[in-house]
C-alpha cells in the first residue's frame, strides 16, 4: 500500500536499551586517537627536555633512567636538589600520568565514590574526594609524596580516579624548588612551554 519498512539503525540490547551499530567503531577510532596523541606528547616532551640536559641523549642510557624510581623523585624533589635527569623523569611521569579532566559538569558517582582501595576488590576505584581528604590532613604535601609511601605489595598505585588539578598543583611545586638550583634552565617560558603546551595541554 505504498508503505516502505527501513531496518533499524540500532541494535538492541536489551528491551529497554539500544546501541548504535557505530559504537564499536568509534570507541576504536577514540582509542586510536588516544593512543596517538599520547604517543604525541612523550615526543614532544622528551624532545624538550633533552634540548635542556633533563632527557638522556643517547638511546643506551634510556635504561637507567627509566629504571628510576619516579615516585621517590617526586617526593625527594620537595626537600632538596635533584639532578636534571632525576627531575626529567618525574616530569615524563607527570606526562604519562597527568590525571582526570572531565569536560562535564557533574561527576559520575564511580568518579566521586569515597572508598579507599584495599587491594581485594580488583573493581573498585577510589574516588577523587577520597584523595583529596588524604591530601587535606596535612601529612602528604603532594600527590606524589603520597604514593612513595605506599608499600606496593600492601596497596595499590594505580587503578585510580585522580583530578588532573592534584597533578598540576605538584608540577609547581616542584618546578619552584628545583627552579633555586636551576634559573637558567627552569626559566617561566619553559615552563609555560612544558606544562601548558605539552603535558597538560587538551584541547577545547
Amino acid at each position: 500500500i505504498g508503505s516502505r519498512i527501513f531496518s533499524a539503525g540500532v541494535n538492541d540490547l536489551n528491551e529497554k536499551k539500544e546501541e548504535s551499530k557505530n559504537v564499536a567503531r568509534r570507541l576504536a577510532r577514540l582509542t586510536r586517537r588516544q593512543y596517538d596523541r599520547r604517543r604525541k606528547r612523550k615526543r614532544n616532551l622528551s624532545t624538550v627536555l633533552r634540548e635542556l640536559n633533563m632527557f638522556p641523549s643517547q638511546d643506551k642510557d634510556l635504561g637507567s633512567f627509566y629504571r628510576m624510581n619516579p615516585y621517590l623523585l617526586r617526593k625527594k624533589g620537595l626537600d632538596g636538589q635533584l639532578t636534571p635527569l632525576e627531575f626529567g623523569r618525574a616530569l615524563y611521569q607527570l606526562n604519562q600520568h597527568r590525571g582526570f579532566k572531565s569536560s562535564r559538569k557533574t561527576t559520575s558517582e564511580d568518579e566521586d565514590k569515597g572508598t579507599i582501595f584495599d587491594g581485594d576488590s580488583k573493581n573498585s576505584k577510589p574516588g577523587i574526594n577520597s584523595l583529596k581528604e588524604i591530601l587535606s590532613n596535612g601529612k602528604y604535601r603532594t600527590i606524589g609524596e603520597y604514593f612513595a609511601s605506599i608499600k606496593p605489595r600492601e596497596l595499590r598505585i594505580r587503578n585510580r580516579y585522580i583530578e588532573r588539578q592534584m597533578f598540576i598543583d605538584e608540577f609547581d611545586k616542584l618546578w619552584e624548588i628545583q627552579q633555586k638550583f636551576y634559573p637558567n634552565i627552569l626559566t617561566e617560558k619553559n615552563r609555560k612551554q612544558i606544562r601548558d603546551g605539552i603535558i597538560f595541554f587538551q584541547r577545547p
